[in-house]
């Protein structure tokens, strides 16, 4: 048996049920504000994350080219240094072949000095006996003059 509900009581229960669901919706509506203001929150957030993104990609562009520009200066000092080093091995070999020279030169004239220095020790002694030659004949004029005057004086 079924019981019958009056229009009272019908009345009552949808007034409930409508007042339980208004509560909800209320909730509801609440909730959707709330999580539409962490929305708004959010997208500034994400915008000024987008700012910022942005910003960094321009000063990672720049840094790029910066670096490549950086990477143009060492790769022609490199090419200068291999340049210098090719001339520093030239030198180097230039400096090897004059030491060779100026040593062959030193003992060329070291033979040639000593040559002279024998040449003039030799001259030096052969003039020596040559004065003591000229002296002892100088000495033998002297006394033949004597001699000569003697003889033409007892004329």
């Amino acid at each position: 048996m079924a019981k019958e509900i009056s229009n009272e009581q019908l009345f009552d229960f949808m007034s409930q049920m409508y007042s339980g669901i208004k509560e909800r919706f209320d909730k509801v509506e609440t909730e959707i504000k709330e999580t539409n203001t962490r929305v708004g929150k959010l997208e500034a957030a994400v915008s000024k994350l987008e700012t910022t993104v942005d910003k960094l990609e321009t000063t990672i562009n720049e840094t790029n080219i910066r670096v490549s520009k950086l990477e143009t200066a060492v790769d022609k000092l490199g090419t200068a240094i291999n340049e210098t080093n090719t001339r520093v091995s030239k030198l180097e070999t230039a400096v090897e072949k004059i030491s060779n020279s100026v040593i062959m030169i030193e003992q060329k004239h070291g033979e040639k000095l000593e040559a002279l220095y024998d040449g003039y020790k030799l001259t030096y002694d052969k003039l020596t006996i040559l004065e003591e030659k000229v002296d002892e004949i100088d000495k033998k004029v002297e006394v033949h003059d004597v001699e000569i005057r003697v003889i033409k004086g007892a004329k």
